[in-house]
């Protein structure tokens, strides 16, 4: 995930079954590199 040249470079989601790593309860903001693939996941 994320510009593996920079290691500084944020980290986003780019496949739909890396949102079963997030936990119910997280109330934050996620990085999503691929909404085209990830976004129609979102609506779970």
């Amino acid at each position: 995930m994320g510009d593996l040249e920079n290691e500084d470079a944020p980290v986003g989601i780019e496949r739909p079954e890396q949102l079963n790593e997030v936990p119910r309860s997280f109330r934050g903001y996620l990085w999503v590199e691929d909404i085209y693939n990830v976004g129609p996941a979102l609506g779970r």
